[in-house]
């Protein structure tokens, strides 16, 4: 219990406590939770933990903390497999129009879409979403700003993407978990305790059967069925929440079975919402395991730089995905044809090439006992498809490119069809690589691809949302109107000498949201615009993120987080003078918000045609906030002078 409180002292910006820990500790590493068997300052480790003798050092290192319920979210790979499994086409279908139901939903009121923008992590640092509610209680009217309507846009325009061209489908009966053992011997084979808190604070326990899964999943086996318990009021599991405990009893145990799955951090998912649940699943696999390559010395730094430039030339596990989802479409048994188990089996040495040195292209009848094929001895069976399409590298459409998006000063747009093809035979294709023919997929992600039209889609969308409305007033208007609601609270304060001081604070942020435009554009037709940078993600422009887009994100929000803050830091600075802090802090800010609204000077106009509205929005944020702290002050001030007279009574 004391190592316990001593981890929860370091997560104070959580409000729940979390019991389940994954950790770094000298040589070892894994989960660790809470058991309150345990007296005084007891860490107890399992003998898989340790992975070599470490450091006497008693810091732990945290590198996960269980202090959520994540939310859970299917992907193509989980889908095909529940296909296969039995689970009715309707049911996918319904989860993915309540999805879109949902994006309608979030953008159907100021209050939904400030919830809105606030499950998807934007506007949070420079306090946004905090404003839109603050100007919704003072009447003003935000459809008017379209800086608003085009965050709203983007951000909905990313999460249709990922339901469109990833099928990432959200399943609200559902959750992601870490995964530990059930120290205390209480599940028996085949049952699992899942207990949680969600965002609201209420607890949960899932009961029943459930499936459970974890990612990536290629083989029909890698989704099991579990059950879901309750323990004992007694029980220690009882004080554990945000996690999946496994039996520790049985033939093998439950977390190897799904993909090979371990109890040193893994995530895994859990299905309670029954529509989901196949009738029957199929024995997971139970591939050999591989020894690492034994070089018969001591390894070198040449070695170390060999076997990285190796890696990079022999990585397939992309390759083998791409096939594997492809066969398991063409195929009529899915997953479950021969050929995807064998990929599946490649696709598990890739995944450990890293750890083994064994990449799949080694993969020869002297490491296996049945796999002799390799990934490009694997044919399309080209029977399945018209005489015309013969000799072409097909896909199935729901793995083309998307409609080309447009991000600009005036919005987004979309442009061409949702496929382009190209004959093979096309003059412009001399001496290139044949091009991808795409065919029209009877199985359900194809289904699911074609159910949704982006142009259409926000066509309607814009039609119905009094918030997106195409004939609103010119953008800034309501920023604007915010200003002079600030002018009349605040008629006596001075904030004129701060104007040559906020033109400086203004210049140096967009130059360095400008330069992290630049860094982050992976080339010069598709550059960043600055409404990305503000939402901290990209916009896919033909429907997927390239590998580098995807490493780029999180790296590119967290810089301009930084800078955001350091913004709102330098608006906010206190004044030496006691009493005057909230007063200089809120000229300042309403001096930033001035020249916010104001039309950049000629020596910034940097980019043609680049939109410049962030620093306003959060020169607005920071100065409202002021403000009411101000107007409390202000109230307060007489009731708290005749507090203070009747105590000196």
């Amino acid at each position: 219990m004391k190592v316990l409180e001593t981890l929860q002292a370091t997560q104070k910006s959580f409000h729940i406590p979390a019991t389940v820990f994954q950790i770094r500790y000298a040589g070892a590493k894994g989960m660790i939770s809470l058991d309150s068997r345990l007296d005084g300052h007891v860490l107890r480790l399992r003998p898989s933990m340790i992975k070599f003798r470490g450091t006497e050092d008693p810091k732990i290192e945290i590198c996960g903390i269980a202090a959520k319920m994540l939310p859970l979210v299917l992907n193509r790979q989980l889908i095909k497999i529940l296909e296969d499994l039995g689970v009715p086409d309707e049911a996918f279908k319904d989860l993915q129009n309540y999805a879109i139901d949902e994006l309608r939903t979030g953008v159907s009121s100021i209050n939904n879409a400030a919830a809105f923008l606030e499950q998807n992590n934007v506007g949070m640092t420079t306090h946004t979403t905090w404003l839109l509610r603050k100007m919704q209680s003072l009447g003003l009217e935000l459809s008017d700003d379209k800086f608003f309507r085009d965050v709203l846009d983007a951000v909905v325009l990313i999460q249709l993407q990922g339901l469109k061209y990833k099928t990432r489908i959200p399943v609200k009966e559902g959750a992601t978990l870490y995964g530990i053992m059930d120290e205390t011997g209480t599940l028996a084979e085949g049952e699992v305790y899942c207990a949680w808190i969600d965002k609201e604070g209420r607890p949960g326990q899932a009961c029943g059967d459930v499936v459970v899964a974890r990612s990536p999943a290629l083989h029909p086996g890698d989704i099991q069925i579990a059950k879901a318990v309750t323990v004992p009021r007694d029980s220690p599991l009882r004080q554990l929440h945000n996690c999946i405990a496994f039996s520790s009893q049985g033939e093998r145990d439950l977390p190897s079975r799904l993909a090979g799955g371990d109890l040193d951090g893994d995530h895994y998912h859990i299905v309670w919402d029954q529509s989901l649940i196949p009738k029957a699943c199929v024995e997971p696999a139970s591939y050999p395991r591989l020894p690492p390559l034994d070089v018969g010395r001591a390894i070198t730094r040449q070695d170390m730089s060999d076997f990285f430039i190796e890696f990079m030339e022999q990585d397939q596990l992309g390759i083998v995905a791409k096939q594997h989802m492809v066969l398991a479409d063409q195929h009529e048994q899915g997953t479950l044809h021969p050929d995807c188990r064998t990929l599946a089996e490649m696709h598990s040495t890739a995944v450990d090439y890293s750890k083994t040195g064994i990449p799949v292209s080694r993969l020869t009848l002297g490491y296996t006992s049945h796999l002799q094929l390799t990934i490009h001895t694997i044919k399309v069976n080209e029977d399945d498809f018209p005489l015309n399409c013969r000799n072409c590298r097909f896909r199935p459409d729901f793995m083309a490119p998307g409609r080309k998006v447009k991000v600009e000063k005036y919005g987004i747009s979309f442009e061409g069809e949702q496929i382009d093809l190209v004959e093979p035979d096309d003059p412009r294709r001399v001496g290139e690589p044949r091009p991808h023919r795409y065919y029209e997929s009877k199985k359900i992600l194809g289904i699911l691809y074609r159910s949704i039209d982006e142009r259409a889609f926000f066509k309607d969308l814009h039609e119905r949302s009094p918030i997106l409305k195409d004939d609103a007033r010119p953008s800034k208007g309501v920023l604007v109107s915010l200003w002079e609601y600030l002018q009349a609270e605040t008629t006596e304060l001075e904030w004129e000498h701060y104007v040559d001081y906020a033109w400086g604070m203004r210049e140096s942020y967009e130059a360095s949201v400008y330069e992290i435009i630049l860094q982050y554009s992976t080339n010069n037709a598709e550059v960043l615009e600055e409404i990305e940078v503000f939402i901290g993600n990209i916009i896919c422009r033909n429907g997927y993120r390239s590998k580098r887009q995807k490493e780029y994100i999180s790296s590119m929000k967290e810089k301009y987080d930084r800078e955001a803050l350091m913004l709102i830091a330098a608006m906010r600075e206190n004044d030496e003078t006691a009493g005057e802090e909230e007063l200089k802090a809120l000229r300042r800010s309403m001096a930033c918000l001035y020249v916010g609204i104001q039309e950049p000077r000629e020596r910034e106009r940097r980019t043609e045609g680049s939109r410049r509205d962030t620093f306003a929005w959060i020169a607005a944020a920071a100065a409202m906030r002021e403000l009411e702290s101000y107007q409390e002050d202000r109230d307060l001030g007489p009731l708290k002078m005749m507090q203070g007279m009747a105590l000196r009574a």
